[in-house]
């Protein structure tokens, strides 16, 4: 979304001219579009799901305003060669794809068949954008206009709520929002799971510190008299440390080696269990995060071969006399 304001006006088949002289006089408007905006119902079988339709006045319009693109392509779609284009999150939710048909529902209960033409990536709401002649096609007449996309420059809050006074005064004007609004409470959801995922590191950490920890304890209580008789025969500290922590060291690399592709598939399990039909996740995981995972499982290995390194230390040769070769 590329927009920062939103307005609703009454339906009308050209902008009303107190809104249009606001929205032309005022300086800060760097560009602004109009488009039909309705709040539908997309059915699939047994499955529904609220969407937001858009319908812009003039479709080469819309890509100033609402970015439309396939993902992970990233290719862009136009409304011109895509005339009707869903979300990926409706798609997602209700198992659509490009070439299936739906049926939608507008707020005045009127139901028509689409077919799909493309599906748009979006991570935030249900959307159905039209081309104007496709919704012509459908619902037999023109869309009218009754919401505005504009631009604006940087506004603090103070003029946000000053602007909003004014436009609320107008008329025409039914509803008017910054996207800031919205942006501000996604931006607190992905803070609060960017915490999420700390906690999640910092408990994968500490239990790998205790597994490992345990293990190394364990296999050199069991072999404490080995280890003293190696010490006897000559083997320097670093020698018998290697005895034990090269076992630890490769048992780590194959941990990681296997643990990344089991996680790549505990990451989709959990991101999927998370989304709802107006939230998608991102899954994409880049390359440099695999390499974080597998460098912090080897650090916390190596942090815990360091600290038991002084228990190794701390083996007398005398124990070796206990053994009973």
């Amino acid at each position: 979304l590329q927009y920062d304001l939103a307005i609703d006006c009454q339906e009308t088949e050209l902008l009303a001219p107190a809104l249009e002289s606001w929205l032309s006089q005022e300086q800060q408007v760097l560009d602004y579009t109009e488009l039909y905006f309705d709040r539908a119902t997309v059915y699939q079988g047994e499955t529904d799901a609220s969407v937001t339709m858009y319908v812009p006045q003039t479709a080469a319009d819309l890509p100033r305003f609402i970015t439309l693109r396939e993902r992970p392509s990233g290719a862009s779609l136009d409304l011109a060669t895509h005339p009707v284009v869903v979300s990926e999150t409706l798609a997602r939710a209700l198992g659509l794809q490009s070439g299936d048909k739906l049926k939608l529902e507008d707020s005045d209960g009127v139901s028509v068949e689409l077919t799909i033409a493309a599906v748009s990536e979006n991570y935030v709401g249900s959307y159905v954008y039209l081309h104007p002649s496709a919704y012509q096609a459908a619902f037999g007449e023109a869309a009218k206009v009754n919401t505005i996309l504009a631009k604006t420059a940087p506004l603090d809050a103070a003029s946000q709520d000053d602007w909003l006074s004014q436009l609320l005064e107008l008329p025409a004007v039914t509803r008017a929002e910054f996207l800031t609004q919205a942006k501000h409470s996604f931006d607190q959801l992905i803070e609060s799971i960017d915490f999420l995922v700390v906690v999640i590191i910092v408990a994968a950490g500490a239990l790998a510190v205790i597994v490992l920890y345990n293990l190394i304890n364990i296999n050199i209580a069991e072999r404490r008299q080995e280890l003293a008789t190696l010490r006897v025969l000559g083997f320097h500290h670093s020698e018998v440390a290697g005895y034990i922590f090269r076992e630890t060291a490769i048992l780590s690399v194959i941990g990681a080696l296997v643990g990344l592709p089991l996680g790549r598939l505990l990451h989709t399990f959990v991101v999927r269990q998370a989304e709802s039909k107006d939230l998608m996740l991102g899954q994409n995981i880049a390359p440099l995060s695999y390499l974080w995972a597998a460098l912090l499982t080897l650090l916390f290995s190596g942090l815990v071969c360091l600290v038991m390194s002084r228990q190794l230390k701390q083996i007398k040769m005398a124990e070796s006399m206990k053994a009973v070769e």
